[in-house]
This record gives structure tokens, sequence and C-alpha cells, in this order.
């Protein structure tokens, strides 16, 4: 059947009774899985400490929004991705280049990540179908 315009394919959702919201977070969440796996290859690291903590977590969901981050709870991680120049809190001073890890990794993925959103998304339409 085919679908023309948005509000066509959130009504044909709506009626295969798939809960949107946790549709497009399932398929995103998919997606960003290769952002992480790529970010987690290009970080520099010493322990693995910031390469181990990478991760991808649903950030909002609602009926008309959802957005998935990926990224580090990691203190030091900022430091890493833009670099750092000046004192810091205990009076030290840095000049810490940039050493990119998570832009690169969306850079580099976008036509991947894509195409994984609308396959899950289409996997996940398919078996609602059934």
């Amino acid at each position: 059947m085919p679908v023309h315009g948005m509000e066509d394919l959130m009504r044909k959702l709506e009626q295969m009774q798939i809960n949107i919201p946790l549709a497009m977070e399932a398929s995103l969440v998919s997606g960003a899985q290769i952002v992480k796996n790529s970010a987690q290859d290009i970080v520099a690291y010493k322990t693995g400490t910031l390469r181990r903590s990478i991760h991808v977590e649903p950030a909002e969901r609602t009926a008309t929004r959802v957005v998935v981050a990926v990224g580090t709870d990691e203190p030091y991680a900022r430091r890493i991705e833009y670099g750092f120049n000046g004192p810091d809190r205990l009076g030290r001073v840095f000049h810490q280049p940039a050493r990119p890890y998570l832009r690169p990794a969306v850079d580099k993925n976008r036509a991947t990540v894509k195409a994984e959103v609308i396959g899950a998304l289409k996997a996940i339409v398919q078996e609602a179908a059934r």
C-alpha cells in the first residue's frame, strides 16, 4: 500500500497497532549502536575506561519526538573530544589538543546509520503487519 506523506504513514502505523514512539526509539538505538562501536574504535586510550564507558541511551521520548544519545559519563571525556587549554581547578596549566572520537564516528557512519534505522523500522512494521 503506497504511503503519501507523514500523516498517512502515522495513521497506517496506528491502524497496525504499532507504538510509534517505541518503534522509533528501537530503530534509533539500532542505528546509534553503529556510532557507539565506531567511537570505541576511534577513541585514544591508555586504560580503556573511556572506551568501555561509551554507551547508547534513550534521552527523550514523547508522542512526537524521540531522541537517542551516544556518549559517556566519564568526566574527562569532554577534554578528549574538544581539547583543553588553560588552568584546571587545581591551577595546573594544560595545553591538551583535541582528539575527537564522537563527531568523526557520526560523520563517518551517517549513511550506514540512516540505512540501519530505516531497516530496523521496516522490520518492526513488517512484523506488525503479519
